[in-house]
């Protein structure tokens, strides 16, 4: 198991504005913040300085947050509560 930093609840209502803020946020709108965090963040490290090795964690945050705008946009058309829970170092399995 790893250590709980934080659980926070989502009523329905914020889980409905987080949909609509996803839901207004596009593909190509999330590209250009987030990918661009996302290379500067692993170009840092020397392992990932290759460019091609960028490909593929690139790919999988984009499958991921089409996943989160899916999840969510479930939850609001079932009117359910979220909860989050954000442990330390927690890594998930390849999505791709």
């Amino acid at each position: 198991l790893h250590p709980i930093n934080t659980v926070h609840y989502n009523p329905v209502v914020h889980v409905v504005e987080i949909h609509q803020a996803l839901e207004a946020t596009s593909l190509e709108q999330f590209k250009k913040y987030a990918l661009n965090d996302l290379t500067q963040h692993l170009a840092v490290s020397k392992s990932m300085a290759d460019t091609q090795k960028l490909d593929y964690p690139q790919a999988e945050l984009l499958l991921e947050f089409q996943q989160l705008k899916s999840f969510y946009q479930d939850a609001t058309r079932q009117n359910m509560a979220v909860i989050s829970v954000v442990a330390a170092n927690l890594i998930a399995e390849k999505v791709i």
